[in-house]
């Protein structure tokens, strides 16, 4: 039977074997087409027009050939136009006449070719043609170059690099202007078509702020040209007004499309419909849940913050409080879904929903609110009752109540109203209904206050008050007037300024203000009895030496502050009295002078009976008259003395009439003359040996800054404000008075005011028209201006606004506010609109004292901070960044502001930049913003990739590649972690070790590998635990057994 079967394949073979003899004698030599498109276009298509070019093969079993060789096409018998083998999909060979003629390779690219405005528009299949020049993967092209005539080219991407419109496209292409596509005719779009992109469009009302709708937008009404981006777009000005459109709609706004195109912060473009939804209001509420917060239904005995709600429509704004089987929860509208938003909205529901900012938190919280600086109850009223008339409403239910000191008084108000606790100041904050009513701080002074009747002996603690003023080294006063008017007080007080002057008027060595220091410690009694003893006695033996006369009692009382004292005084006549100096019966004008004025003509002692000795009359004066000697004048040369009478008015006198000075005794002078010297206008009295020798009277500016202004502040045009003292030995005086304003006279004129003159605050001086100069000397110098103008702009140190701050204090300080755009200059002491608004802005007002003038720099400046910068649709914007892409921030600083970076999670992304270019996506306070300093400071990631981490080699990982589920995804390292580092890997090395991990931790060489699909030993992902497929040597075991039966099972079936 075998060889049965043998015989009969022989005859089969043989059979077929004439067959194809028989054939090949029958058809003869092969006909093919042939042709090479390097020198003929045409052999691409292999059109029939022109008649293509034919060969007869030389050999009877040649083949027909169609071939690429680089970018050609070759066509032609095999053996003769081949040279090596027909392989692969670019050789083709056939077995009849002319059987190489079909567009070779079928997938070969076929695209409309034409150029000019008739080719805007393709209606026909005219002009297309296969790409002449083959490229795998060739692709067509179409770009318009001018849009108003539409002029159009339309080609084959591997058309030569000479042909006119491969270049227009190459050079468009980087603007996105050619377009290009694969697919037979696939370059038949027209070159301007009407938009088909739809946009949310609104203009500055409420709900355009917020998130719009997703499923809801109008056509953009206009034609766009091909390869033109289109953009949505959403505006926001600085008052955080929003517009949003289609942005080359007619209707745009030209400057908002200017400020879209130049890429302002103002504008924010994106590409897709109905993209511009976005919100740009920020709203919160409080956000907890009772299954897990006790607090959650009080918000009490914790701390909340309340939370950014994520972005939504107007509908969506407002917050909710709910309580579900008597578990309370709180949080944002936005979260809710239809049904429980609807729910909420019933009247009969456990849910209510507000629709401010945190209006789901506490009950609207009240501090005391007041400023002692304009109400002094403020600081002393110690009942807190009576403070409940200064209770107000803050504007956050979430505020706290602060007590503070600020320049020694009390303020009291809520949190966020422009008063914060600064460091060095007494400060207390409580989180209460006015619960800020304590005493600031509690150890401070008290001290008895009255005037007038009552208050000579304080028995109870009825007077006994809290200090106005804050000071750490203040002390309780206690004065009595020579009226026996008492007064009691702080001596910090604004209120005792009445009190004070008093108090002031008598401080000298003997100081009648008495001072002490602790709580209610100025209970002194106003007056006691006298003790001592002093020689009483009058006439012309009285002068003599009373050594031996014995002395007598005091009489009547010695009110506070006075010393008992004994006198001597001479009268005009030379006769002299001796007695107590605060004997009811001593005479007032002998009491006053001795007082006053004591050492001239009237001696006193405070032991007793110690006012004995001898008191000799002999007094002298310069005689002379400018009429006969003109060195009276000047006192130049020598100018007789004079023994003046005993017995008639003593003292010196110094004339100037008619330009004739006259020097000599007062005891020469007539009545009448007597009295013109009294006067002080023309003549001149003293007391002393040659008093009289002063050349001239004296001369000082006279003037006051409360009431003259920057004039009394540093004389410079000595004509004005001079006078003549009407004391002749008087001096001239520059003082500060109590409210810092700066004072300039004689020092007789200011006896009642400065009883002493010899401080840092008060110095006299004898030359005539001494006190001219600034005073003090370090008295502070600041810029002072307003407005927007050169005020704003950055200042010398010798412009015409450096002046001497008008009101002097110790502590003075320069001040630089900008408010609405304005900058306001001065000083901390003045009371002015600039230094209001200082006060007000808290550390937004920039204060300095290192130098006089410091408050120079410019209102605004450059920026110098670089951040980080994406919008919440760059889906990097999760990731970290490094710092080094950190671009300049491009907004002005203003005095005051302070740059930062910002980063915010915004929904399933974020947001990060520089703080003042963006105001609204970091407002101040915000929980979920967080905000720093540095360069580049905002680059943290959000977002952590999540691997499984492995190593076979590792002790106990040995299972790292058969049993990946095993382990379970960590967090990769670092805070950097960038959207372009992200993913995971498994790699398995030549010696089979299997190492799962994150990618950023591999280098780029073997990152590269894993990325690439035909690389069977690595492989990369993205999603977070992705890279936990097996792998290594068991995998591969595993595949190789079922792949060896599945072979198994195949061959026996075919069999």
């Amino acid at each position: 039977r075998k060889e049965q079967c043998g015989k009969m394949e022989k005859k089969i073979l043989n059979i077929l074997i004439l067959v194809i003899f028989g054939i090949s004698f029958t058809q003869g030599q092969r006909i093919c087409y042939s042709c090479d498109s390097a020198v003929d276009p045409n052999c691409a298509t292999l059109s029939t027009i022109p008649i293509p070019v034919t060969k007869t093969c030389a050999s009877l079993t040649d083949s027909c050939v169609s071939a690429i060789i680089g970018t050609r096409t070759i066509r032609g018998c095999l053996a003769e136009d081949i040279t090596g083998p027909c392989e692969g999909a670019l050789c083709e060979t056939c077995g009849a006449n002319n059987c190489n003629g079909a567009i070779f390779p079928l997938d070969r690219a076929q695209c409309h070719r034409c150029e000019g405005a008739q080719c805007a528009t393709i209606t026909n299949n005219n002009n297309l043609e296969v790409c002449l020049n083959y490229v795998e993967g060739d692709s067509c092209y179409s770009v318009v170059t001018d849009e108003d005539t539409l002029v159009t080219y339309r080609g084959c991407h591997s058309d030569p690099a000479t042909d006119l419109g491969r270049q227009e496209c190459t050079r468009l292409d980087a603007q996105g202007y050619c377009v290009s596509c694969t697919g037979a005719a696939c370059n038949s779009n027209a070159a301007k078509v009407p938009s088909q992109l739809q946009c949310t469009r609104c203009s500055g009302d409420t709900a355009c702020r917020y998130g719009q709708p997703t499923d809801f937008g109008l056509q953009c009404n206009y034609d766009v040209v091909l390869g033109r981006q289109e953009y949505c777009y959403s505006y926001v000005t600085a008052n955080n007004q929003v517009t949003r459109g289609c942005l080359y709609d007619p209707i745009t706004n030209a400057n908002h499309l200017a400020e879209c195109e130049a890429g302002e912060p103002t504008c924010q473009l994106c590409t897709s419909s109905l993209c511009n939804h976005e919100s740009y209001a920020y709203h919160t509420c409080y956000a907890c849940d009772g299954h897990t917060d006790p607090n959650c239904g009080t918000l009490e005995n914790a701390w909340y913050e309340p939370e950014v709600c994520p972005s939504g429509t107007l509908d969506q704004v407002g917050c909710f409080v709910a309580t579900t089987d008597g578990v309370p929860m709180r949080g944002c509208v936005s979260l809710l879904n239809p049904d429980e938003i609807s729910y909420c909205q019933s009247t009969a529901s456990g849910c209510t929903i507000c629709t401010t900012d945190n209006c789901n938190g506490r009950a609207p919280k009240t501090c005391i609110t007041c400023d002692s600086s304009t109400d002094a109850n403020c600081a002393t009223v110690a009942n807190p009752t009576a403070l409940l008339q200064y209770s107000q409403q803050c504007p956050s239910s979430s505020a706290i109540c602060i007590s503070r000191i600020s320049n020694g008084y009390t303020q009291r108000a809520c949190s966020g109203t422009g008063i914060s606790c600064t460091s060095g100041n007494p400060c207390w904050q409580c989180d209460g209904a006015n619960c800020n009513t304590d005493v600031l701080p509690l150890d401070r002074l008290k001290c008895y206050k009255c005037s007038g009747a009552g208050c000579a002996d304080v028995t109870t603690e009825t007077n006994l008050e809290v200090c106005e003023m804050y000071n750490t080294n203040d002390q309780c006063f206690t004065v009595v007037t020579d009226t026996e008017v008492t007064h009691r007080g702080c001596y910090s007080d604004p209120s005792s300024a009445a009190a004070k002057t008093v108090c002031t008027e008598h401080e000298s060595g003997s100081d009648r203000c008495v001072k002490c220091t602790g709580e209610g410690c100025n209970t002194q009694v106003s007056k006691t009895p006298a003790t001592l003893s002093c020689i009483k006695c009058t006439g012309a033996a009285c002068g003599n030496s009373q050594a031996s006369t014995p002395g007598q009692a005091c009489f009547g009382d010695v009110l506070l502050g006075r010393t008992e004292s004994c006198y001597s005084y001479i009268h005009d006549n030379g006769n002299v009295e001796r007695g107590c100096l605060y004997d009811p019966n001593t005479p007032a004008a002998i009491s006053n002078e001795c007082t006053n004025s004591p050492g001239g003509r009237c001696k006193v002692c405070t032991a007793g009976s110690c006012n004995t000795e001898e008191i000799q009359v002999t007094e002298t004066c310069y005689t002379c008259d400018s009429g006969l000697d003109p060195n009276c004048e000047s006192m130049t040369g020598t100018i007789q003395t004079k023994q003046c009478p005993i017995g008639t008015v003593l003292g010196c006198f110094r004339s100037q009439v008619d330009g004739v000075v006259v020097r000599g005794c007062a005891g020469d002078l007539k009545s009448g003359e007597i009295t013109l010297c009294q006067r002080g206008a023309q003549c001149k009295l003293c007391d002393g040996n040659n008093c009289n020798a002063k050349v001239d009277f004296q001369r000082c500016y006279t003037c006051n800054s409360a009431s003259s202004g920057a004039a009394c502040l540093n004389l410079q045009d000595g004509s004005i404000n001079q006078a003549v003292c009407s004391d002749y030995m008087d001096t001239c005086l520059t003082a500060i008075g109590t409210n810092g304003e700066t004072i300039r006279g004689c020092r007789s004129s200011f006896q009642q005011t400065f009883p002493t003159c010899s401080s840092f605050t008060c110095q006299t001086c004898a030359d005539n028209y001494c006190n001219q100069a600034v005073f003090p000397t370090s008295r502070r110098l600041c810029h002072q201006c307003s407005g927007s103008g050169a005020c704003a702009d950055s200042l010398t140190s010798t412009g015409d606004s450096l002046s001497i701050c008008p009101v002097y204090s110790a502590t003075d300080e320069c001040y630089s506010i900008v408010s609405n755009q304005a900058v306001y200059r001065g000083c901390t002491s003045s009371n002015t609109e600039g230094n209001t608004l200082c006060n007000a802005a808290g550390n937004n007002c920039v204060k300095c004292s290192t130098a006089n003038g410091c408050n120079s720099a410019a209102a605004k400046s450059a920026p110098t901070l670089s951040c980080v910068k994406c919008a919440a649709t760059d889906v990097a914007c999760l990731w970290g960044f490094s710092n080094s892409v950190a671009t300049r921030c491009t907004s002005d600083v203003w005095l005051g502001s302070q740059e930062t970076c910002f980063r915010i999670p915004s929904g399933t992304s974020a947001i990060r930049g520089c703080t003042l270019d963006n105001p609204t996506q970091c407002p101040d306070g915000s929980s979920t913003c967080t905000k720093c300093t540095g360069n580049g400071c905002n680059t943290a990631t959000y977002k952590r990739q999540q691997c499984l981490l492995c190593s076979s080699t590792t002790n106990g990982q040995d299972n790292c590649g058969s049993e990946p589920d095993e382990y379970t995804a960590a967090d990769c390292s670092g805070d950097d972690q960038t959207y372009a580092d992200r993913g995971c890997y498994v790699h398995v090395d030549d010696d089979g070790v299997v190492r799962r991990g994150c990618a950023k931790d591999i280098d780029n060489q073997l990152l590269s590998q894993c990325k690439d699909a035909d690389d069977e030993s690595c492989r990369y992902c993205e999603a977070d635990g992705c890279n936990d497929w097996p792998a290594g040597a068991s995998a591969i075991q595993a595949f190789s057994a079922a792949a060896v039966l599945l072979i198994a099972v195949a061959g026996k079936f075919f069999h």
